[in-house]
C-alpha cells in the first residue's frame, strides 16, 4: 500500500500507539485494518497486523489490573497470521 492510502494511515496510526506503549488503541487501530485487508485479500499484510495485534494483547493482558492474558483470542489471531502467511507464500510460488 502506498503512503498516501487510507490503510496505510490507518496502519502507520496503529503502530504509532503500538511504540507509544498504548496499546488499547493499537489493537482499535488493528482490527479496523485487518477488516480491510480481508476484504481487499492482501495476505500478507493480514498476517502482519493479526501477529501485531496478539503481541498487543499479550502485552495488555500481562499489565496489571488487566483482566489476564486472553490466550485463546492470541492463539487464534497467530493462526490466522499462519494461514495468510502460507496463502501468500503458495500464491508467490505458483
Amino acid at each position: 500500500y502506498n503512503h498516501d492510502t487510507v490503510e496505510f494511515k490507518i496502519r502507520f496510526l496503529a503502530d504509532m500507539a503500538f511504540l507509544l506503549k498504548d496499546y488499547e488503541t493499537a489493537i482499535d487501530y488493528y482490527k479496523m485494518i485487518s477488516e480491510d485487508y480481508r476484504m481487499n485479500n492482501s495476505s500478507f499484510q493480514l498476517a502482519q497486523v493479526c501477529t501485531m495485534q496478539a503481541i498487543a494483547l499479550f502485552l495488555v493482558g500481562s499489565q496489571p489490573k488487566q483482566g489476564g492474558i486472553r490466550v485463546r483470542e492470541i492463539a487464534s489471531l497467530l493462526q490466522q497470521a499462519v494461514k495468510c502467511s502460507l496463502a501468500d507464500t503458495s500464491a508467490i510460488t505458483s
